[in-house]
């Protein structure tokens, strides 16, 4: 099995725990430049720490939107990044948040 090196953390890794240069988005990218100048297109980053440039990625356009990041949106932030399926039921999350009662609700409808 070939293993190829993480440019970031020098530690080697199976080919499908890596990501080339090549295949990494632009924003993402200039991302990974910026804190790793010689990283480029025919570099390897494992998918742990393109994970956290996702993330930091993700985080900067939420904020050019809104100005900041509140508790959902950081969450589904970090689902993204890690390519998780959200499952929360969104429902009963608002209910919690604004105090509704959704049993009272859904009896008195």
């Amino acid at each position: 099995m070939k293993e190829f090196t993480c440019f970031v953390t020098h530690k080697k890794f199976p080919q499908e725990e890596v990501y080339k240069g090549d295949m990494i988005r632009n924003g993402i990218m200039s991302l990974i430049e910026k804190d790793y100048p010689g990283f480029d297109h025919d570099s390897y980053i494992s998918i742990e720490q393109l994970n956290k440039y996702r993330k930091q990625y993700l985080t900067s356009l939420i904020k050019k939107e809104d100005g900041e990041l509140n508790d959902m949106e950081a969450q589904v932030v970090d689902a993204i990044s890690r390519h998780d399926v959200i499952t929360e039921n969104i429902e009963t999350d608002l209910a919690d948040q604004y105090n509704i009662r959704t049993t009272y609700r859904r009896q008195h409808s």
